[in-house]
């Protein structure tokens, strides 16, 4: 029964058509509605808040102008931040499935479930700090290897040679 100062419990659906929202909050706050083809939840003030589990733990929060956070039996699991995304705890991919990086996919990392692949048509393994080279690996090319930013060994079409006589 609808009263007015509030609404008893109904014995059927409430329906509303197309294009029609159902607003929420004295400056109505918060929307939500169907467009015929896609459903929306538009939140106006304030962080957009999802709980489960009785209601007591958060699922994830929709803040405005900022961060989405995604939580994992209460505790935060994956943030979006200005520079990309913070992901917290293991990242877990099945055998046989690539975690690409760069925007052609030009490198990726894999395991077969009996080993590790890195994958990539020209790979360089060195120091974050400094720029020193370890490994340049070349397509149809070379490999080196380097001691304090010094080539030390280079394989070639015949073999591979070392370099300053050790």
């Amino acid at each position: 029964a609808v009263g007015a100062e509030h609404i008893e419990v109904l014995d059927a659906a409430l329906q509303f058509g197309d294009n029609v929202q159902a607003q929420f909050g004295a400056g109505d706050d918060l929307y939500l509605y169907h467009n015929g083809t896609d459903s929306f939840i538009k939140n106006i003030t304030g962080d957009l808040k999802i709980f489960l589990t009785g209601g007591t733990e958060e699922s994830a929060i929709f803040k405005k102008d900022g961060a989405v956070e995604l939580y994992y039996n209460a505790t935060k699991k994956f943030e979006t931040t200005t520079n990309g995304v913070t992901i917290t705890g293991n990242q877990n991919f099945a055998d046989n499935g690539y975690a690409y990086f760069g925007a052609g996919n030009d490198m990726g990392l894999y395991s077969d479930g009996s080993g590790g692949f890195i994958k990539s048509d020209d790979l360089t393994i060195g120091a974050f700090t400094g720029g020193e080279k370890y490994i340049d690996a070349t397509h149809n090319g070379s490999v080196d290897l380097y001691y304090d930013n010094t080539k030390k060994i280079e394989t070639t079409s015949g073999g591979a040679q070392v370099s300053n006589g050790t």
